[in-house]
């Protein structure tokens, strides 16, 4: 019986090229055992991972870039200018600052979900 490790690496392996986004990882992730093709293996595919611990980056990563937290000003202000004028009506403002408070000061990434949720395709 095919594991599921085992269907998504021959299909990974398939492609020409692949783009895995692994978001908020906590510990390192043995790529191998969950059915991701190693680079030397697949030269097409790319994984992009998050995380807010070094030692997975040491683990993990080829390249790491750091990015730094917004401060509360700057979070708000990116919140603000991608939700738009729904974020200051009184009914939805508080829920707006605490959902802001809680993610956008960790997740700058958040930004393209904002996009979409507005509406927009380019966040």
């Amino acid at each position: 019986m095919e594991t599921r490790a085992s269907k998504l690496h021959a299909r990974l392996m398939m492609e020409k090229a692949f783009l895995l986004i692994l978001d908020d990882v906590w510990d390192s992730i043995d790529l191998d055992l969950v059915g991701i093709p190693a680079p030397e293996f697949h030269k097409g595919g790319k994984i992009i991972l998050t995380t807010r611990f070094s030692h997975v980056c040491s683990h993990m990563t080829e390249v790491t870039l750091k990015i730094e937290v917004f401060n509360e000003e700057e979070a708000w202000n990116l919140f603000y200018k991608c939700a738009g004028e729904v974020a200051t009506v009184r009914d939805v403002e508080a829920t707006s600052k605490g959902y802001y408070k809680k993610n956008a000061l960790d997740y700058p990434c958040n930004r393209c979900c904002w996009g979409i949720l507005k509406g927009e395709e380019n966040g």
